[in-house]
């Protein structure tokens, strides 16, 4: 997979060919699925670029992926095979180097992020806590308020109807007995 362009002069330049895993299991005759395990387990000595499922290969890592399977196929245990790997090629650096970096920087993250909601929340929990206590008072003062009144005005109304039954009570003393008009 050779990609041309064009230079601004109109000269055309090929760029360095990136592969993908299909293409590094086909170049070394595995499976796609044990070069993924190779990837996995021996990140740290493998260049890429990108992430997920964007991610390539430089032909460098051919080369890594062959000594890999090699020593993978003659039995050699793990740190067999990280020590030839370490003598062989140098430790990639980088924020697609390693996926094992790169979620335990996430899971700090993720534990940080996780602090500062939890404190967030508490801190908003608290001021809502103390606004309902607040509002709770205001009610039972309402409350309280509207009784007094509810009492005012209950006396007040039993002043006008025992003032209206006086009048009344005087106008039918005034009456005249003979008169039709009231």
């Amino acid at each position: 997979m050779v990609r041309r362009t064009a230079r601004p002069e109109g000269v055309p330049t090929v760029e360095r060919q990136l592969l993908t895993i299909a293409d590094i299991a086909r170049h070394l005759g595995l499976p796609e699925s044990t070069v993924r395990y190779y990837r996995d387990r021996f990140a740290d000595f493998i260049p890429s670029v990108g992430e997920g499922r964007g991610r390539r290969y430089p032909p460098e890592a051919l080369d890594v992926f062959r000594t890999i399977a090699d020593a993978m196929r003659s039995g050699a245990p793990k740190d067999e095979v990280e020590a030839a790997l370490r003598a062989r090629f140098a430790l990639t650096v980088g924020p697609d180097s390693s996926s094992h970096r790169s979620n335990a920087a996430a899971a700090v993250l993720r534990g940080l992020l996780a602090d500062v909601v939890e404190e967030a929340v508490e801190r908003r929990t608290e001021a809502l806590r103390d606004e309902l206590r607040r509002l709770r008072e205001e009610l039972v003062a309402t409350r309280e308020a509207l009784a007094r009144q509810a009492e005012q005005e209950e006396a007040r109304e039993d002043r006008l109807v025992a003032r209206m039954r006086e009048l009344l009570e005087e106008r039918r003393r005034r009456r005249r007995w003979w008169w039709p008009w009231g």
